[in-house]
């Protein structure tokens, strides 16, 4: 399909896929990844339910008007998984229900994002925050209404896993998600570097996939500039407008940081993210 000649690219254009799926990227780009990996075949999904099931998904990522993460960033995150997977042979190491396991993570990763902050929930003692007991609340949920939707036998595009199989796609679909905390940003990488550093390092698969995970997550500041920028602008409204609902770390202040500042900083932030990876899968790209 010459909708997705460029997949292959760092830099996939999701504003022109957008405009070509008249509003349904993630539906599109998630079919097609799933169905080029050979994942429908093997994983016997029936189309329909697939469909059903993507169609759910993007309708939740819409749901709250959310500036950024939303389903154009799912669709980022999808494709940019598929690069970092196919590109660097990291898939070659993984199973098929590891790579099925880790393209739905990619699709869901924000499923039902708020457009707030864990921060916020915990603050304003949310109903999801007591529900998660202020931990991870945001990522919880969103893994959590995913598996709510795969209970629905018109959405449950998981009916014909074997038990055992079930057990471990759960288990990798939680780990994936729950990386994605910012929280927990500093022990990921601290964790790898030191795992890596060894003589002969035996690399759990379910942290390295995590890992990538959470890289495709923070990494749209590495894209061309013209899809950065148009992303970022989202982004700093997002940030500014939720400093007048809970107030933030300093380093975010408005009295202190423009917007572009703050892109400034987040860039030097997660930068050093990218070094675990890169010695992983030895690309240079990254």
């Amino acid at each position: 399909m010459s909708l997705f000649q460029n997949l292959d690219d760092w830099s996939f254009d999701v504003f022109a896929l957008d405009e070509v799926a008249q509003g349904s990227p993630l539906k599109c780009i998630g079919y097609y990844l799933l169905n080029r990996h050979g994942l429908i075949r093997k994983f016997k999904i029936p189309p329909q339910i697939l469909e059903n099931f993507l169609t759910k998904i993007e309708e939740g990522y819409c749901h709250h008007k959310n500036p950024y993460h939303n389903n154009l960033h799912a669709t980022d995150v999808a494709q940019t998984m598929h690069y970092i997977l196919y590109k660097t042979g990291f898939m070659n190491w993984l199973t098929e229900l590891e790579i099925f396991a880790a393209f739905i993570a990619a699709i869901i990763h924000d499923y039902d994002h708020t457009g707030t902050t864990n921060n916020f929930h915990v603050m304003a003692g949310s109903d999801t925050a007591l529900l998660y007991n202020d931990r991870a609340v945001l990522e919880n949920h969103h893994v959590s209404a995913t598996f709510r939707i795969l209970k629905e036998d018109e959405l449950n595009i998981i009916h014909n896993l074997s038990k055992e199989d079930y057990r471990e796609f759960r288990s990798l679909v939680i780990d994936m998600v729950l990386a994605t905390d910012m929280s927990y940003h500093f022990q990921q990488l601290k964790n790898m570097k030191n795992l890596l550093s060894l003589s002969e390092p035996v690399v759990d698969k379910s942290k390295a996939v995590s890992l990538v995970l959470h890289c495709c997550d923070i990494s749209h500041p590495s894209k061309k500039w013209n899809l950065h920028h148009r992303r970022g602008k989202k982004t700093d409204f997002k940030m500014f407008e939720k400093q007048d609902l809970v107030q933030c770390a300093e380093v975010f202040k408005k009295s202190n940081l423009t917007p572009q500042e703050v892109i400034a900083n987040g860039i030097r932030f997660h930068l050093p993210m990218y070094g675990a990876p890169k010695k992983i899968t030895g690309l240079n790209k990254f």
